[in-house]
């Protein structure tokens, strides 16, 4: 069924110039102007409006909320988000629209959906014929899980071709990588030795997601991170024991969305960057980081921001590859620690920043940081870093079957399965011999913290003599008394009330 516009009546746009030309005339020459309207085919309050204009050959259409530069402006945006690898679809144009007329003072959208309407596309898509809305290329559940090896050869092209418009491919400081990552108050345990059908105790059976934004370059300079909370409002109680600088937020779920990206990219990123430019800031395809009042923000400073390609960003993104594996494994392992010390309590909203803060510098660190962005292939700059057998799930069709050959993969220490381990410090370049001691200097430096000096503490680790262990056996009798070293904290058991 042909699709009717809304509050479009059967005579509105169906005239033509010079109909409208021979209405007017005639109630120039003394016709009603509704006899006129009925005789020409042409709507009443239209007659009377061009009776009142000096220009009668306007087009029969109304002006577009947006006028032609304003237009134009967003057009470029489009492309240049498309260039970047930002592929906007309709509805993000529709609400980029909005934000931009929000921003004009212009009100001619919805203030209730905050976005522009479908029947403004279809205008702007008419007089814009340069876009054209284009599907995807499909993604089979295997490949959605894996590398495509065109996808990632078209990334690092457009890559390197804006690394070297932008001059920054030989400047670690100017290479930024910023990511989410949700982490639950429910911690995933350590194996634990008991007995035998107990289950290791846990903060709760359903605990709530807290999600973080960490950002880094390839200089290991650390930027604060932004902590964002479910609900409506973060009070103090939640910021206790927080990392200095830190930027917080809540939402209904506690994703992020757009106007908290805004708010870190304000406040933390624009504040915190160096002076030099351009930059370029690497990030994933999510709606949230596009916001037109941060894309405005982010031209006005020089700074190129850069999507990576869908369901890759677990080989492409130096975040996940080196940085929130080792960020959960020891936030697991602090709330662990909290249980053991406070057996009668549960990891709550409260306690988040303060185990955070120990997994994030723990995390943090020049190794860490260096072997992420050299994995992955952005510093040093090198196409050809993903290893082949990462594109083997996405090479169903030429896998050989033949063989039934399988090969024990040895489990590493990190539990989270879903990021490769962090290279070793030997395999970082030359260039950083002087910066591979395993450190939180560079998050002390950022954040500035007086008690806390950061390259006396490297000048100590790099001058302490190796330590070697001695093998203590201890017969039956000599065997320590283990209720004078380790206390066992005493579980407080609710007793039950007494009926009056």
């Amino acid at each position: 069924m042909t699709r009717k516009k809304k509050g479009v009546t059967s005579k509105q746009g169906q005239w033509s110039m010079a109909v409208m030309e021979n209405a007017i005339l005639a109630v120039r020459g003394g016709m009603a102007k509704k006899k006129a309207s009925v005789l020409y085919n042409v709507t009443r309050s239209t007659l009377r409006g061009r009776l009142n204009m000096e220009d009668i050959t306007a087009p029969p259409t109304k002006p577009p909320i947006l006028n032609r530069t304003q237009e134009n402006i967003l057009v470029g945006y489009i492309l240049k988000m498309e260039e970047r690898g930002f592929g906007l679809t309709v509805i993000d144009i529709r609400k980029l629209a909005y934000q931009m007329a929000n921003k004009l003072g212009i009100h001619g959208f919805s203030e209730e959906k905050k976005s522009a309407e479908y029947d403004w596309w279809i205008g702007f898509s008419e007089r814009h014929p340069i876009l054209s809305v284009r599907k995807p290329e499909g993604w089979s559940v295997a490949r959605s899980s894996m590398l495509n090896p065109s996808v990632v050869a078209t990334y690092f092209e457009k890559l390197g071709s804006v690394m070297e418009s932008l001059g920054v491919r030989d400047k670690p400081q100017q290479l930024f990588n910023a990511d989410e990552s949700g982490i639950s108050t429910v911690h995933n345990p350590e194996k634990i030795v008991g007995k035998r059908g107990v289950y290791a105790k846990t903060s709760g059976e359903r605990g709530e997601n807290v999600t973080v934004l960490c950002c880094v370059n390839a200089e290991a300079r650390v930027l604060p991170p932004m902590i964002i909370f479910k609900g409506q409002r973060v009070s103090e109680a939640l910021k206790g024991n927080a990392l200095p600088g830190s930027e917080f937020g809540c939402s209904k779920s506690s994703f992020i969305d757009s106007d908290l990206f805004d708010k870190w990219f304000t406040n933390i990123f624009l504040k915190k960057l160096p002076p030099t430019r351009p930059v370029l800031l690497i990030l994933d395809g999510h709606s949230s980081h596009l916001n037109f009042d941060t894309l405005e923000k982010a031209k006005q400073n020089q700074i190129e921001m850069f999507c990576l390609p869908p369901h890759t960003t677990h080989w492409l993104q130096p975040l996940d590859r080196s940085i929130f594996g080792p960020m959960k494994t020891s936030y697991n392992k602090q709330c662990q620690k909290f249980i053991r010390d406070n057996p009668s309590r549960q990891v709550t909203r409260y306690d988040f920043c303060g185990l955070f803060n120990t997994a994030f510098q723990s995390s943090m660190n020049m190794v860490n940081i260096f072997s992420g962005f050299r994995s992955t292939g952005i510093y040093p700059f090198k196409q050809r870093v993903i290893p082949a057998e990462a594109y083997g799930p996405s090479q169903t069709s030429v896998l050989d079957t033949t063989s039934t050959q399988t090969e024990d993969i040895p489990e590493s220490e990190n539990t989270d399965h879903s990021t490769p381990m962090v290279e070793t410090p030997q395999s970082i370049p030359n260039e950083f011999a002087e910066t591979q001691i395993n450190t939180i200097a560079v998050v002390a430096d950022v954040y500035a913290v007086p008690d806390r000096p950061a390259y006396p503490v490297i000048d100590a680790i790099r001058n302490q003599p190796e330590m070697t262990v001695n093998t203590v056996t201890y017969t039956n009798s000599e065997r320590a008394n283990f209720d004078e070293i380790l206390v066992i904290p005493e579980v407080k058991k609710n007793q039950p009330k007494k009926k009056n």
